[in-house]
């Protein structure tokens, strides 16, 4: 599944993955534990923040102030809807930019939806994108190579996850 593919289907399914998400601590206790790890809460960069539910209001609850990113333009329109003092960015991460960098990076369960020969470029990047003492959270998924996905029951949505 390439990018653009990727963002249709997240554009697709924004409201139903943001309805089942509301109540969701999935992950929540490793967000924790990572910010509990930094040494400085000035900036933080969620990659990949769909919705913008569990992840970042533990990021914002923490003092951070906060970049997030993400591929789905619906995605980020019911996430600016929640926080409108984030600062929401359409893009997608192998292509992104900034000269920012950040106390704390997340890539939760975003990474494994990129072709795997793009990981390394995109972990090297994250990891340049951290302050000194800065932590970088993330996720590549629970399966071992390459495989296509059903998701919330949508016949036409498929995604990729990737385990190296």
């Amino acid at each position: 599944m390439n990018n653009t593919e990727l963002s249709k289907s997240y554009d697709k399914i924004a409201g139903k993955w943001n309805d089942e998400m509301l109540n969701s601590t999935y992950g929540l206790s490793m967000v924790e534990r990572a910010i509990q790890f930094c040494t400085s809460k000035a900036k933080a960069l969620d990659v990949g923040c769909g919705s913008g539910g569990r992840i970042i209001n533990k990021i914002l609850d923490s003092g951070f102030n906060l970049t997030a990113i993400d591929i789905s333009h619906n995605m980020l329109e019911l996430a600016r809807n929640k926080h409108h003092e984030v600062n929401f960015m359409l893009a997608d991460i192998t292509k992104w930019e900034t000269t920012d960098t950040f106390d704390l990076v997340v890539a939760w369960d975003s990474i494994f939806h990129l072709p795997v020969k793009s990981h390394a470029s995109v972990l090297k990047k994250l990891c340049n994108l951290l302050s000194p003492n800065g932590i970088l959270l993330y996720t590549f998924g629970d399966a071992i190579d390459e495989h296509i996905d059903m998701f919330f029951s949508f016949p036409n949505i498929n995604f990729q996850k990737i385990t190296l």
